[in-house]
């Protein structure tokens, strides 16, 4: 993946390598130290593979991101083993 401008990337549609409709990208989280992106939040759609009860965002391992360009796609096997948090 290239370089994209961080601002660019909020309200951009997540959606699973395989067909699923997961979000919307709410924000990115890096590491202080090493400036390498860690995790996205997501705002996850009713319904998705993402919806947790009584939660508003998850934040994603950036490991299971395939692509950003216009939507950001995610590796939906990945996600079945990835620790997924819920955002306080």
């Amino acid at each position: 993946m290239g370089k994209i401008p961080g601002k660019i990337l909020f309200d951009k549609r997540v959606v699973g390598d395989e067909g699923s409709v997961l979000g919307i990208l709410k924000d990115i989280v890096f590491d202080e130290q090493t400036g390498k992106l860690v995790s996205i939040e997501v705002e996850p759609f009713e319904n998705s593979i993402l919806m947790r009860e009584g939660v508003k965002r998850v934040l994603i391992p950036y490991r299971v991101v395939k692509s950003i360009k216009d939507i950001v796609v995610l590796y939906e096997s990945e996600l079945q083993n990835a620790p997924i948090r819920v955002v306080e």
